[in-house]
């Protein structure tokens, strides 16, 4: 066996690795990971460093990807003494070298297919789990409805509210296959449903009606545009005015931050406001380095240490991710995060495939995931993000002047 056959045995295990990533983030943990290692693997054996290095240097959202980890991992020094929660956060940050890698591995139509197909998968079984779970009582799947085999209910959001804003596209975009315009206007109507009627994440039920929404402006025909829209207005009061949980959980949080100066240490969105207060003044001491990254934990914790805030959870992250690279980078983390959510449309906008017209809606759902937890701390919400757009900036690299990608 040769060199160059060893190359593209590793290339191979690469791609797989992808593939395997993408169809076993709502399955399993362990097996993302595994898949994880296997790209990374395959991707530091498969050489061909002088394409890889042209392709990421040309894209400039692996370019802002990339530049995030580097001022993470520079932050670490003026930390001091580095602790296990440097480190931790550190991991999280490099995982969005997950998005060039992907970009250099998927190269070919056939593996971007194979990718989409595998993520189109693991966001039907995502559906699949989440509307057994709302019925029926599972072990292993949390026993709770709404949270299904996702182990952070969010980031199980933010797969379903993906899964709805490519399901109405399709209804929209297959003009002359009734038969699957029906099926993904059904899945796009059950998602809809299941997170407003039963839903327990506001954060997700915003993502999936701005996703759809902006489907609809972006991607339906002139003629369809005003009346789609009216329908889905419609349709979204009809369901949230005889959708209780959602019209309660709003209420709740209105209540909760209309009165967090008195009782925000004892409630959710409360204690997210003290936390961005707390926040804001630190940053204030520190606005352009930040603190390092893994510092807002232990900072965190001394802060509140005589208040019961923490049992809120927002001593671990102040569940808010611009704050939190602000607070970890300073503002220079700030803009590059703010570049790395940007850039992905212009990286896109001339491509036909589906997996870019979905852009704009799937930096939605993460735009407005962000503003209410920290998607690069949280592992679930991090494995989609990442996966997802390294999947998307691929297809668009690839289909730039054709559309290819018609699952």
């Amino acid at each position: 066996m040769n060199f160059s056959t060893l190359q593209s045995l590793a290339l191979s295990v690469g791609r797989w690795g992808v593939v395997g990533m993408a169809v076993s983030m709502p399955i399993s943990r362990a097996l993302f990971n595994l898949s994880a290692l296997a790209m990374i693997i395959g991707w530091l054996l498969s050489g061909d460093w002088k394409s890889k290095l042209n392709a990421v240097t040309k894209n400039s959202s692996a370019n802002a990807a990339v530049f995030l980890f580097l001022i993470g991992a520079l932050s670490l020094f003026w930390v001091g003494a580095i602790e296990k929660e440097h480190w931790d956060q550190l991991r999280g940050y490099s995982r969005l070298l997950y998005i060039p890698i992907i970009l250099t591995l998927l190269t070919t139509l056939d593996w971007e297919r194979r990718a989409w197909l595998a993520l189109l998968t693991g966001m039907l079984v995502t559906l699949i789990a989440y509307s057994i779970t709302i019925f029926f009582k599972i072990p292993g799947l949390n026993n709770m409805p709404g949270y299904g085999v996702f182990y952070h209910h969010i980031a199980q959001g933010m797969a379903l509210s993906f899964l709805s804003a490519y399901a109405l596209h399709q209804a929209i975009y297959l003009k002359k296959n009734y038969v699957y315009r029906f099926f993904w206007l059904i899945v796009c109507f059950i998602i809809l449903g299941g997170l407003i009627i039963y839903g327990i994440s506001r954060t997700s039920q915003i993502s999936a009606i701005a996703a759809c929404t902006l489907v609809i402006i972006f991607r339906a025909s002139p003629s369809m545009r005003v009346a789609s829209l009216l329908i889905t207005l419609m349709v979204s009061f009809i369901v949230v005015f005889n959708a209780p949980n959602m019209r309660d959980r709003f209420a709740l949080g209105l209540k909760e931050a209309a009165s967090f100066e008195q009782d925000g240490e004892l409630t959710s969105i409360g204690a997210r406001l003290k936390a961005w207060q707390f926040s804001t003044n630190l940053i204030r001491e520190s606005p352009w380095t930040g603190n390092s990254i893994g510092a807002y934990r232990p900072a965190a914790y001394e802060y509140f240490k005589n208040s019961p805030i923490c049992t809120q959870g927002v001593c671990e992250q102040p569940h808010n991710q611009f704050i939190l690279t602000t607070f970890e980078t300073g503002f220079l983390g700030l803009l590059t995060l703010m570049a790395f959510l940007i850039t992905p449309l212009f990286n896109t906008s001339k491509s036909k495939s589906v997996a870019a017209q979905l852009t704009l809606p799937f930096l939605a759902i993460v735009i407005i995931t962000a503003c209410f937890d920290s998607i690069l701390q949280i592992q679930g919400q991090l494995f989609f993000t990442v996966t997802t757009l390294g999947i998307i900036l691929a297809s668009a690299n690839l289909t730039i002047s054709k559309s290819t990608n018609k699952i």
